[in-house]
């Protein structure tokens, strides 16, 4: 199926006036053939979508990334994805899992929706991050709170409950 609706032979015959477009737009008859009868790609995407250019590696500079410690997919990467300047993708290092690590750290800082002294006031009060964030979102606590509030024992939100249920009820517990 295609479109929705069902495939028919002669949707796979490449007439010789569409060959002749295509190629006009860039694309030769076997990358016509693959997208048409192989990759089963509407005829007009086929004949009209330019194919994807990539810029061969001259030998030299594949040597100079090699003495740099560049490999050569790390370098076709940068020119062809990246589109670096050749001087760039040769001689720029690749980053070790140290620098990784730092970028990582860097950009999660940035992105940072609460400050970082808060998250670490929080830890300090045995608060872990998932009750930070549950009294924020959940409980609709300001941030400050959420972080110093001390976590209560279960006896104690047990007490809580009660008293909040006489004040609402009176003193009978439980009784209708």
């Amino acid at each position: 199926m295609r479109g929705g609706r069902k495939l028919q032979v002669y949707d796979f015959y490449i007439t010789p006036e569409e060959y002749k477009i295509a190629a006009e737009n860039g694309i030769c008859r076997t990358t016509l053939n693959s997208r048409i009868r192989d990759l089963a790609w509407d005829k007009e995407k086929a004949i009209t979508t330019p194919p994807r250019m990539y810029k061969r590696v001259p030998k030299y500079l594949v040597e100079e990334a090699q003495q740099n410690g560049i490999p050569y997919i790390v370098l076709n990467q940068r020119l062809n994805i990246l589109e670096w300047d050749a001087k760039k993708a040769v001689t720029e290092p690749i980053w070790g899992k140290e620098q990784r690590r730092k970028k990582a750290n860097k950009m999660r800082d940035k992105n940072r929706k609460y400050p970082k002294e808060i998250l670490e006031l929080a830890e300090k009060n045995n608060i872990s991050k998932h009750v930070f964030y549950d009294r924020i979102n959940r409980q609709g606590l300001d941030i400050l709170t959420a972080a110093t509030r001390p976590i209560m024992t279960r006896k104690q939100i047990s007490r809580l409950g009660i008293e909040a249920y006489r004040n609402l009820y009176g003193r009978k517990f439980g009784c209708y």
